[in-house]
C-alpha cells in the first residue's frame, strides 16, 4: 500500500503505508538510443474511407462515422455494416487493392514468426 499526498510524503504522523518515492530517474545516452532502435509494430489499418468517398457513394444510416462527417465533429469509427458497404463500393480501385495487399503482407508476417516460434519451441 503506498501512503502520501503531495504534501505529505512520509510516514510522519503515524499513518499507514510506505515512504514515497520522490526522486526522478533520467534516462541516460544509452537508454535514449536504446529507445530509439525499439521499431514499434505497425498496426494493420483498414481501408480509409474518406468524406469524398462518402459524397460519391452515399453515407450509411445509423454509422457513427457518417454522422461525425456530416455534422463536422470529432471522427468516429464507421460502423461494420457502413465498412462492408463502403468496401464494396470502392473495390477495385486502387485504394482497395493497397489495403488488400497490406493485410496480405501482415497476415504473412505473423503466420511466419508464429511458425518460426513453434519451430524454435519443438527444438528445445
Amino acid at each position: 500500500m503506498i501512503g502520501g499526498v503531495p504534501w505529505e510524503t512520509t510516514q510522519e504522523g503515524g499513518r499507514d503505508g510506505e515512504e514515497v518515492k520522490t526522486e526522478v530517474t533520467i534516462m541516460d545516452k544509452d537508454d535514449r538510443e536504446r529507445m530509439r532502435m525499439v521499431q514499434p509494430e505497425m498496426i494493420l489499418r483498414k481501408v480509409y474511407i474518406s468524406k469524398d468517398d462518402l459524397g460519391i457513394h452515399g453515407y450509411t444510416a445509423g454509422c457513427p462515422g457518417c454522422k461525425s462527417v456530416l455534422r463536422g465533429t470529432t471522427r468516429q469509427a464507421h460502423s461494420e455494416a457502413c465498412r462492408q458497404r463502403m468496401q464494396k463500393e470502392l473495390e477495385g480501385t486502387e485504394k482497395v487493392r493497397r489495403a488488400k495487399k497490406s493485410v496480405g503482407k501482415y497476415v504473412d508476417r505473423k503466420m511466419g514468426a508464429e511458425e518460426e516460434e513453434k519451430r524454435k519451441r519443438s527444438e528445445d
